[in-house]
């Protein structure tokens, strides 16, 4: 016999000709009229039949959520009494040996269970010095530890003006916002705006890149470009 789809927490007989099989599906992790509709059936197996399925809808929805599982457990297996007349009943049906009467079936996680990562804006103005100031935002499930891998991009601005070039952040289960290890050097060169972009390149551990991946850096004018000018005085 063919279980497919089944979910619930209730007792299902299946009646045939010769056969009737009692079902009993076991709610674990997933919910009954929140992950899956309930439902009972009755299936009937005819004279040589080999296997019947059914299915019960999985429940849609926007909630982020791992893997959950129940349980398909056949419990009984009797002759139905009809054919009890027309069959040999010195051979009775019987449960498969091990685990072969236990099905589980699993939900897959969904929904982004392990986060959507973007950068909380895609435009920075930061003076010289400045330190974690690129925000992170890890969106739908917190579920896990996940890591982001991203590199920074040169323009007028380059490696001697930020640090690090690139990395990997780590970004704890539970925790939706977290800053970007990226500095802007402090030196006592005159130079006028620069600019430069930081781009998020992949996710790891089952989350996902969202929209806003590529941020652009614009660091201010600093150490009087144009000169200072004072007023001497001599005695």
């Amino acid at each position: 016999m063919n279980i497919v789809d089944i979910k619930g927490n209730h007792c299902v007989c299946v009646c045939g000709v010769c056969v009737c099989v009692c079902v009993c599906v076991c709610r674990q992790l997933a919910t009954s009229g929140v992950d899956f509709s309930a439902a009972n059936f009755s299936l009937t197996f005819n004279d040589g039949e080999l296997s019947r399925s059914f299915s019960v809808n999985v429940s849609e929805d926007s909630l982020p959520e791992l893997d959950e599982y129940f349980f398909a457990v056949i419990t009984r297996v009797y002759l139905n009494q009809s054919s009890l007349s027309s069959v040999d009943t010195s051979v009775l049906p019987d449960l498969a040996p091990g685990n072969q009467s236990v099905a589980m079936v699993i939900i897959a996680e969904n929904d982004d269970a392990r986060g959507v990562v973007e950068f909380t804006q895609l435009s920075y103005t930061v003076d010289e010095p400045s330190a974690q100031f690129l925000l992170l935002r890890r969106s739908q499930g917190l579920f896990g530890n996940i890591s982001v891998s991203w590199r920074t991009i040169t323009g007028s601005a380059d490696s001697a003006d930020f640090s690090p070039v690139s990395g990997v952040l780590v970004i704890p289960e539970d925790v939706a916002t977290m800053p970007l290890p990226l500095a802007i050097v402090d030196d006592s060169q005159p130079e006028f705006a620069e600019q430069f972009s930081v781009q998020l390149v992949g996710v790891s551990g089952g989350g996902n890149l969202g929209d806003a991946v590529l941020a652009s850096v614009t660091i201010r004018d600093s150490d009087d470009p144009n000169g200072a000018f004072g007023k001497g005085w001599s005695i």
